[in-house]
């Protein structure tokens, strides 16, 4: 990861940490949404496909790992379901290999 890279993860989460412990639904809501300017992808596939750890782990993306697990986003987000079976199928299958 390049030293911009990492900064700019370190703000994202941060601001990210602010924004989860004023609202936590709005901040789950502002992870999973469409953004138009990235082609309708979200800052929680952005944050999958850059692999970035620190906002992975933050505890807004738990937040909605665990309710798209137990099915409780809206049916916009019914999207996330296959996302998270093709990462956790990628992951064992590296494990596998």
């Amino acid at each position: 990861m390049y030293v911009c890279d990492s900064e700019f993860e370190r703000i994202a989460t941060g601001l990210l940490t602010e924004l989860y412990n004023v609202d936590h639904k709005t901040s789950k809501k502002l992870v999973t949404r469409p953004l138009e300017t990235w082609h309708g992808t979200s800052v929680f596939k952005l944050a999958d496909d850059a692999d970035s750890m620190d906002i992975k782990t933050h505890d807004c993306f738990q937040a909605v790992l665990d309710d798209t697990w137990r099915g409780q986003l809206s049916t916009n987000y019914a999207a996330w379901k296959v996302t998270l079976l093709v990462h956790v199928l990628s992951l064992n299958k590296r494990n596998l290999s």
